[in-house]
């Protein structure tokens, strides 16, 4: 029998996959299962959860990788246009705690078409977006629609069992079939409310809809076909099993069920190094702050520097690197796009820089560089190289915390319900530093600062929080402290009215990523809650200094303020 399998459930969005997901819970217990994975690799997942028998998840494929071997892999797929939908309407109405495009929040039915009419259409197929890289070559590079899409068939191909949302009660009775379980009824769950419905579409907003997701309705009839072929075969076989009275070995079912997968785990093959070759990774170093060195402690900063070689003129170029552990999980990544830099190079030699406070506990570290064309090596790759370079983290630089990773941290305490007043004083003890990054800073003198919104934010809706991105430099003498508790250094804003009536003085903190020097520049998010009445407003960004003063009341040019409709 094939109950002792593991099992990959590759759980694609809006598609039944919470209600597959709660029918496995039952059949093996949910210690048995993983946690809903979101975002993560399938090298990474299979080496975190190795102790469980079933991988459930919206698991990311990337070209070149296969379903893992000795496991037992289904998902599911929906009708491309009631997916849409019902995915469409969970995000306007369902997922107020989730950051989402406030596009989608806004827009009506036809608008929001109209808005993806100009996207790729594989950028909207998301079922197809999942499932074509595992049908495709590591190599393949700027794979057009069709060739995605067969791709994603081929990758279809590859799985034990697919199921149909429309058709979930027989999909969960033919997974009880193959793993040997008896049948259980199957509970629906996580469904959509507040949605339309194909049959509401107008027949102009179904033929744009259907138009958008050609592909991937292609793909779904494809899957529909084998769905059906794989019922018949699965009700002839158990009319067998009836009249024989025999138990469905794992031999006996059906033909392709179970597929032996030539999937290995990433850290056993050969780093990769590939590309053009057009600009070139010529060395790669790592050294910490205080040591100098390969050889550095937690808590210090970490200086990755990246030599290049560029032998023609190169536009989009995007650098970037991934930092793993000795089990060759991603760990961290990010690139001069994600960081706000667009590069256009000559030929010549440049040195690429990044700098970070690295909170990497102890063990033994690889870092991977990139020279890729916009965000994916698969739009085109200049150079890509694996285990470029590798440092070890020893020893704390504080000890001020346990475990794999350091988070800054700060401590307070307050008497509440008329409680006398705590007495607190600093602390310390032999061989023990009780410390945490910048506590007390002091005032600025200097609030020189520039800071540029990264996102388009001209329309909020009204009294939700939004996510806006800035990019922000520090362009005066003194450091900013990201944590303590007093003096740190946040970026925050202003709602005035359009005749700059002050309407929200103090709007939500947000918070630095870190430490930031002199001449320094870094990514952070901006937490924004608009005004509760439509209207047109004028939002000031700022920094502010907690407990000295704001950057724009000191230095008028270390913020910026922009018009935004709330609707």
């Amino acid at each position: 029998m094939l109950n002792s399998k593991k099992i990959f459930h590759l759980h694609i969005p809006k598609t039944g996959g919470t209600a597959i997901r709660e029918y496995l819970i039952a059949q093996v217990g949910a210690s048995q299962i993983t946690p809903l994975l979101g975002g993560v690799r399938l090298s990474d997942a299979l080496l975190q959860w190795e102790h469980k028998q079933i991988l459930s998840g919206h698991v990311v494929f990337h070209q070149g990788d296969d379903l893992p071997h000795d496991f037992y892999a289904l998902t599911v797929l929906r009708d491309p246009v009631d997916r849409f939908l019902s995915d469409l309407f969970y995000g306007k109405h369902q997922s107020p705690d989730q950051p989402r495009d406030a596009r989608l929040r806004l827009a009506d039915l036809d608008s929001y078409i109209d808005a993806i009419e100009h996207k790729r259409q594989d950028a909207v197929a998301l079922q197809l977006s999942m499932l074509y890289p595992i049908g495709a070559k590591e190599s393949d590079s700027n794979l057009d629609i069709s060739q995605k899409l067969a791709a994603a068939k081929s990758a279809l191909d590859k799985f034990d069992l697919i199921g149909i949302q429309e058709d979930l009660d027989d999909t969960a009775c033919m997974l009880a079939a193959a793993m040997g379980w008896s049948q259980k009824p199957l509970e629906r769950a996580n469904q959509t409310w507040k949605r339309a419905s194909v049959k509401d579409l107008s027949t102009t907003q179904r033929r744009q809809v259907e138009s958008i997701l050609a592909p991937e309705i292609e793909l779904y009839e494809y899957a529909r076909r084998r769905f059906q072929q794989d019922r018949r075969r699965y009700i002839a076989l158990a009319s067998y099993r009836t009249t024989t009275e025999a138990r469905i070995d794992s031999d006996q079912v059906v033909p392709g069920t179970y597929i032996e997968h030539s999937y290995s785990p990433r850290q056993s093959r050969e780093p990769r190094n590939f590309g053009d070759k057009r600009c070139e990774v010529m060395r790669v170093g790592v050294k910490g702050g205080i040591t100098g060195a390969p050889e550095m402690l937690c808590g210090e900063h970490l200086l990755i520097e990246i030599e290049m070689a560029v032998h023609e003129p190169v536009e989009n170029v995007t650098i970037g690197i991934g930092i793993r552990d000795e089990r060759n999980a991603l760990l961290f990544g990010t690139n001069s796009r994600l960081l706000g830099d667009a590069i256009e190079l000559e030929p010549g030699r440049y040195l690429a820089s990044f700098s970070m406070l690295n909170r990497f506990g102890r063990g033994q570290y690889s870092i991977d560089a990139s020279l890729i064309k916009d965000l994916s090596h698969h739009d085109g790759c200049y150079h890509w190289l694996e285990n470029a370079a590798r440092f070890e983290v020893y020893d704390m630089a504080t000890d001020y915390f346990e475990g794999r990773f350091m988070l800054d941290s700060d401590f307070d305490l307050a008497a509440t319900e008329g409680s006398p007043e705590p007495r607190r004083s600093s602390s310390h003890s032999d061989g023990t530093i009780v410390r945490s990054f910048g506590r007390m800073n002091p005032p600025l003198t200097d609030f020189s600062a520039s800071i540029q919104l990264l996102s388009s934010a001209h329309v909020l809706p009204a009294a939700t929080d939004s996510i806006l991105q800035l990019r922000i430099r520090n362009t005066g003498q003194e450091d900013w402290r990201a944590c303590g508790y007093y003096g740190r250094i946040s970026p925050t804003y202003r709602w005035y009215s359009p005749t700059s009536e002050l309407l929200v003085p103090d709007g939500l903190r947000s918070i630095l990523p870190d430490d930031v020097q002199g001449g320094q520049t870094v990514i952070a998010p901006l937490l924004v809650r608009a005004p509760d009445e439509p209207g047109i407003y004028r939002l000031a960004v700022s920094l502010v200094q907690e407990g000295v003063a704001w950057f724009i009341e000191e230095n008028a040019t270390s913020g910026f303020c922009i018009d935004i409709e709330v609707v």
